[in-house]
């Protein structure tokens, strides 16, 4: 038997989300400011912006946005806030909380 429970989204939680993400989002600025290397998927978006010539928090709304295009079509029960918020803080945190020598185009 299983039971689906959906929680209501709480203040606690839309924070600690949000909290989390920004922590993320520095994280991937800090890795690209050392230069040791990144995960896949920072790694695409920073060459994709280098070879289109756009910022990387753009390059990033972009590729969230395909994701969530392929995430509509096959999985769209799993769609929720964090789904949104993740897909644009991300790019908001890296771009604009990162060291001031990060280029911005």
């Amino acid at each position: 038997m299983s039971i689906s429970t959906t929680q209501k989204p709480t203040t606690r939680r839309i924070v600690g989300m949000v909290v989390g993400i920004v922590i993320i989002g520095l994280g991937i600025a800090l890795f690209k400011q050392s230069h040791l290397g990144n995960d896949s998927i920072s790694a695409l978006n920073m060459r994709l912006a280098e070879l289109l010539g756009i910022s990387l928090g753009v390059q990033n709304v972009a590729t969230n946005i395909l994701f969530f295009a392929l995430e509509f079509w096959f999985g769209r029960k799993y769609i929720g806030l964090g789904t949104f918020v993740n897909g644009i803080c991300i790019a908001v945190s890296y771009t604009h909380l990162t060291l001031p020598t990060t280029s911005r185009v």
